[in-house]
């Protein structure tokens, strides 16, 4: 039997996961993206820094749990009977293709959810009516996704900028936004503020929002024997306070309980890495200040 859920993370820093892509312009690297243009943090980028931070985690308990965490010759019956192992699988050795097993949990790339911009009102935050309904938040909006005439929603109708686009008050609607969303690890404010002064837009409008308010950073290289820069370069990242949606899928029979430790289930194993993240981050450059990401308990 498998249980799914949907978490968010607010992120604590910039996030910056290198896509790889370089080319002449304003940015030399790039973030990685969806299909749709829209900036994400990768599912595998997640499934690794979870696993990692699971093992460092473990190593306290009785056990080479620290193993867990690395690319280690399988061990069928240790696999089998170790809680991080049976969570995130074990790739098979070189010699014996039939040695590994897949994880039995799924951790999904994180998508943007609600995006922070800056406006003549001060901060704000953006999102979409269809990220609202998979958050269970109904909206009973039809928004017509049209670069011509875009429109944007809110509870009030006062001409604002979100970032670098302009929306004119005769492009404002009103609605409310009823949010059964309760936030159990951060202040309360927040909450309020995020639903009280959020707006929503067409699909189109938000990745084009998006995209035109990422953090663009100059980095250098300093040469150790001269102490001048070599070569510096433009990267771009994810802005503090963007907050993503997490999906995940995983077996709820089978767990192996290890006395231990205090794992019952592969959820449990997985939160003790969300709750790291925290700390350790993820991503590149989390030595530069970058990479923290809350996950807000609902």
């Amino acid at each position: 039997m498998q249980n799914q859920q949907t978490h968010l993370l607010l992120a604590l820093d910039a996030i910056h996961q290198d896509s790889g892509e370089d080319q002449l312009g304003l940015v030399d690297n790039f973030v990685v993206r969806d299909a749709d243009g829209c900036p994400k943090i990768t599912g595998s980028e997640l499934h690794g820094a979870i696993r990692h931070y699971v093992a460092r985690y473990a190593a306290r308990f009785k056990g080479n749990f620290i193993r867990c965490a690395g690319q280690v010759q399988p061990d069928p019956h240790h696999d089998q009977n170790c809680p991080i192992c049976w969570t995130f699988g074990r790739p098979p050795a070189e010699d014996a293709p039939e040695s590994g097993h897949k994880g039995r949990v799924s951790i999904y790339d994180a998508r943007i959810f609600f995006f922070p911009v800056n406006t003549m009102y001060g901060l704000r935050y953006v999102t979409t009516s269809h990220l609202l309904n998979e958050l269970g938040i109904s909206t009973q909006l039809r928004i017509p996704d049209s670069l011509e005439c875009p429109s944007v929603y809110h509870k009030t109708k006062l001409t604002i900028n979100l970032g670098k686009m302009m929306f004119y008050k005769d492009r404002m609607e009103t609605c409310q936004v009823q949010s059964p969303l309760t936030f159990q690890n951060i202040n309360p404010n927040f909450t309020r503020f995020l639903f009280d002064e959020l707006y929503i837009v067409d699909e189109t409008s938000f990745v084009s929002i998006v995209n035109a308010n990422l953090d663009v950073q100059t980095n250098v290289s300093i040469d150790p024997d001269e102490g001048t820069v070599i070569s510096p370069f433009v990267s771009e990242s994810i802005p503090r306070g963007t907050i993503f949606g997490l999906d995940l899928v995983w077996e709820t029979d089978g767990f192996p309980v290890n006395a231990s430790t205090s794992w019952q289930n592969a959820f449990q194993v997985v939160e003790t890495g969300l709750k790291l993240i925290e700390v350790l981050g993820v991503a590149g450059r989390n030595t530069r200040g970058m990479g923290r990401l809350k996950w807000l308990l609902q």
